[in-house]
């Protein structure tokens, strides 16, 4: 190991290994002459100090000359050395987003998630040319949790390189393990998620406090949005980094998963963006993730949650049948389909339409008139007469004599307030009787 890393480090220094060891010294007298102080500093980074993770990035870098970082899997940088500012692009607001989409998108940084190892990939992700890196994946309690990057543009460089990077990831990897098990917010947290699925469940957490202390009062305004994404979308590699979008988006936010849909409960009290920008930002996300919303009614009691996840759900699924190219679907906008498909549920469209209805339309297929249509262009102008003899382009006195008819056959005062809400609810149930 010694005379490997001494044979690094003369050919950083522009010999050629150890056949052209200057001044006639041998690899003992170099390593007792000091050269290896960097490479004790190293070992004691990694083995006595691995708390501070900067640090240690640090030394890895001064002592082999290279730039490395520790990218967690939501792709936030967790450590990094200092010269990592080399490479503007992770810097650049703009830049670095348009990278992070390419590594989502990229078939081998998704497949490379679920390898152990030291890796090595070849991208342009960094700058225009092909950059050289060595991966090592760190695994907490058995999940991907964050990935130690060695950006090596020296192609001689990499075989010295890949002991190094795998001792250093496995001390990372017991190193965050360890941090998973003592976190000092982890039980206040686990506690909140707990209470949250209970509520979510239907079921009142014996402790409020625990949900109050996080600052989600009971009466707070909140609002659930359920998302589905496009199957194309890689999941599993770019979840962690979707989910950190996702609550930038939206704010401030409790994040679960049920199947292929990911629910969000915004605490609008805390966090309320859209009642300040509206749903642009949201437009905005899902354009770029390629994903549809629901979203629920805004409501005050934290404890009714379940019922407006169920909203949000339906309103996701049938928005997307009714208006496919729509990005997100407002329960409110589909609470009337809501309301006729539950009043279908027991008894079929047919059967609950208005017999009046009925006697027209016969009377239509009978004698050729229009008085059905008549009837329906009239409630749907809100009884103004003018209005509907333009839409069906007849003349003032034409639609007069047709209304007269229709209150002969059916007995109805169609301006009567309790029969105009009757009609209204009639004509969209025979709207689906005709659509099937």
């Amino acid at each position: 190991m010694k005379n490997d890393l001494l044979e690094y480090r003369l050919r950083c220094e522009g010999y050629d290994g150890l056949s052209s060891i200057p001044g006639g010294k041998t690899a003992a007298e170099m390593f007792a002459a000091g050269v290896f102080e960097d490479y004790a500093s190293l070992q004691k980074a990694q083995y006595k100090n691995t708390g501070d993770l900067n640090g240690l990035m640090n030394c890895i870098a001064k002592t082999y000359g290279i730039a490395v970082s520790i990218v967690s899997a939501s792709f936030d940088a967790i450590a990094a050395s200092d010269n990592i500012r080399e490479y503007e692009s992770l810097f650049d607001p703009a830049a670095f987003e348009q990278m992070t989409n390419l590594m989502i998108w990229d078939r081998s940084f998704y497949d490379s998630q679920k390898s152990s190892g030291v890796m090595r990939i070849d991208s342009d992700w960094l700058k225009e040319s092909i950059v050289p890196m060595l991966y090592y994946n760190i695994l907490v309690n058995g999940d991907f949790y964050a990935r130690l990057i060695l950006i090596v543009e020296d192609e001689w460089r990499i075989p010295y390189l890949e002991g190094i990077t795998e001792e250093v990831g496995e001390t990372l990897t017991e190193f965050f393990n360890e941090k998973a098990d003592i976190r000092s917010d982890a039980l206040q947290s686990e506690a909140f998620r707990k209470d949250m699925d209970l509520i979510l469940n239907g079921i009142r957490p014996n402790d409020p406090l625990v949900i109050t202390g996080a600052g989600w009062q009971a009466d707070h305004v909140y609002q659930v949005f359920s998302f589905r994404f496009d199957d194309r979308y890689p999941m599993d590699a770019g979840k962690g980094y979707l989910l950190k979008q996702l609550k930038n988006t939206l704010g401030e936010c409790y994040v679960t998963e049920s199947g292929p849909l990911i629910t969000c409960i915004c605490n609008l009290s805390r966090s309320g963006k859209f009642r300040e920008q509206g749903y642009s930002p949201l437009v905005s996300f899902l354009t770029e993730y390629v994903g549809k919303a629901g979203i629920s009614n805004e409501y005050s009691d934290l404890f009714q949650t379940p019922s407006f996840i169920k909203q949000a759900e339906w309103a996701l699924n049938l928005g997307n049948k009714k208006d496919p190219m729509f990005w997100y679907y407002h329960f409110s906008k589909y609470a009337f389909d809501y309301i006729f498909e539950k009043s279908t549920s027991e008894f079929s469209a047919d059967q609950l339409i208005m017999p009046e209805l009925m006697l027209l339309r016969q009377r239509d297929l009978e004698k050729g008139s229009e008085l059905l249509e008549t009837l329906r262009t009239y409630i749907n102008n809100k009884c103004n007469g003018q209005k509907t003899a333009s839409e069906l382009f007849i003349h003032r006195t034409t639609f007069l004599y047709r209304m007269q008819v229709i209150h002969k056959i059916t007995g109805l005062t169609v301006e009567a307030p309790e029969t105009f809400k009757k009609l209204v609810v009639a004509f969209e149930l025979l709207s689906r009787i005709d659509a099937i």
